[in-house]
């Protein structure tokens, strides 16, 4: 009956062995898991700072455009304005 015991009590703790065992494996493949998550989300994380960035200098080149296409425009203007000036100053010459 002792031996019986024993041999019951051996196989316990061999069958908790292979359970503790089978728990690091799974704690050690999900730290795993966890720290490859990890690195990707700080890499999506860099990778959405630089587009802002991007985005940032993009931006102040279009309103840089812009003012320089409104300064342009004016200029037009002022020359299409002039240049209305001196046909009507003709007309009004040759008359």
């Amino acid at each position: 009956m002792v031996v019986e015991m024993k041999q019951g009590f051996q196989a316990a703790l061999q069958e908790l062995a292979k359970i503790q065992d089978k728990e690091e494996t799974e704690g050690s493949h999900s730290k795993q898991l966890q720290q490859q998550q990890q690195r990707q989300l700080d890499h999506m994380t860099e990778t959405i700072v630089e587009i802002k960035q991007q985005l940032s200098s993009l931006t102040r080149n279009v309103e840089q455009i812009m003012g320089e296409q409104e300064t342009l425009k004016s200029r037009l203007d002022e020359v299409s304005s002039r240049d209305g000036s001196q046909e009507n100053k003709m007309s009004v010459d040759k008359s």
